[in-house]
C-alpha cells in the first residue's frame, strides 16, 4: 500500500484548526491549557498535543473588524510514536480577518519504524518503494533539529461559508552530513541537510449545520495545497474534498470525525492518483479563569 504522510499532515492540521482561534476577546488575559489527542487510517497514526498559551485582547470594540483581535504566546508539544516537536510561538490577530504566526520548534526523531529516512551523499530516491522497504526493515535514524516559520493567513466568514488563504515559510535543518538528504515524514517531502519549504494553501468550506464552536457541527470543505523546497527542488500540488462532523456525542471532549479526498495534481511519484483517509480527534482544556 502507498504511504501518503501528506494526507497525513493535511489530518491532523485540520484536526488543529478545530480549535477556537477565532473566539472573541476582550482586553484581559486568559491563560489556556489544553490537549488534544487525533488518531487516523490510511495511514495508521496517533498524536498527542498539549499545549498552553497566554491571549491578550486588543481592543474593547464591537467593531466588526477589531472584534476578537488578541496576541497570543504559547508553547506544545505534538507528540507520536515516532518523534516530539517541542513548538514555541507568537500569534496575532491585528483585525479580525488576518492572522500572523512566528513560531520555532525543536524536532525530534526516535528512529524507529524507518520513518526517518536519510539518502547518503544526495540520493535523492524516496518513491513509495523505497520508504515502504525501509518501514519494513524497521530501521530509522535518530537525530534532531529545529524549524523556524512564519505564518500569514487571510481569514473570511460570511454566514456559514468560511474561506481562508495561507502562506507559510520555513528554515529547517537536522543533525545528519551536510551532502545527506533527508526524508521527512510530516511534510511527505524529501529535503537537504539545511533546507527551505513553503506550503500556500486555499481553504474553502461551508457549515451546513450548527457551527464551529457548538457541540454539533457538520462542515463541508475543498482545500487546495502546494509546497515548495528551495535547495532539493521538490513540488507538490494536491486537491482535497473533505467532510468534518462533530455529532454532539461526548460534547465534553469535542469528538470529532471526518473522511479526506485528496487528488495529487503534481507530485514526484503520485500524479493524478487518489487517497481517502479517516480521522477521529478529541480535546479537552479551555481557560484557567473566566
Amino acid at each position: 500500500m502507498t504511504r501518503s504522510h501528506i494526507t497525513a499532515a493535511l489530518v491532523f492540521t485540520f484536526a488543529t484548526m478545530l480549535t477556537p482561534e477565532s473566539a472573541d476577546a476582550d482586553t484581559g488575559a486568559e491563560w489556556r491549557v489544553d490537549g488534544q489527542l487525533a488518531t487516523r487510517v490510511n495511514p495508521t497514526g496517533v498524536r498527542l498535543t498539549p499545549s498552553v498559551a497566554l491571549r491578550r485582547g486588543l481592543f474593547d470594540s464591537d467593531n466588526a473588524l477589531l472584534k476578537g483581535a488578541y496576541v497570543e504566546i504559547g508553547t506544545s508539544a505534538p507528540s507520536t510514536p515516532v518523534s516530539v516537536f517541542n513548538h514555541v510561538y507568537v500569534e496575532a490577530v491585528p483585525v479580525a480577518p488576518i492572522l500572523l504566526r512566528a513560531s520555532a520548534t525543536r524536532l525530534r526523531y526516535f528512529g524507529v519504524l524507518g520513518v526517518m529516512k536519510t539518502f547518503d551523499n544526495g540520493g535523492d530516491d524516496w518513491s513509495p518503494e523505497v520508504l515502504d522497504g525501509a518501514m519494513e526493515e524497521g530501521g530509522g535514524v535518530s537525530t534532531s533539529g529545529t524549524d523556524a516559520s512564519l505564518l500569514a493567513k487571510l481569514r473570511l466568514k460570511f454566514g456559514n461559508f468560511l474561506a481562508t488563504a495561507t502562506y507559510d515559510q520555513h528554515w529547517i535543518s537536522v543533525k545528519i552530513p551536510n551532502t545527506s538528504n533527508w526524508y521527512d515524514p510530516y511534510t511527505d517531502l524529501l529535503l537537504t541537510q539545511a533546507d527551505q519549504y513553503t506550503l500556500t494553501t486555499g481553504f474553502a468550506g461551508y457549515v451546513v449545520d450548527g457551527n464551529l464552536d457548538s457541540d454539533r457541527f457538520l462542515l463541508l470543505a475543498g482545500k487546495y495545497e502546494k509546497f515548495e523546497t528551495k535547495r532539493s527542488d521538490v513540488s507538490r500540488q494536491l486537491a482535497n474534498l473533505m467532510a468534518v462532523w462533530r455529532p454532539g456525542w461526548r460534547a465534553q471532549d469535542k469528538l470529532t470525525v471526518g473522511t479526506v479526498l485528496g487528488y495529487y495534481l503534481e507530485d514526484a511519484y503520485r500524479k493524478d492518483q487518489i487517497v481517502v483517509a479517516l480521522f477521529a480527534a478529541v480535546s479537552w482544556g479551555g481557560p484557567l479563569s473566566e
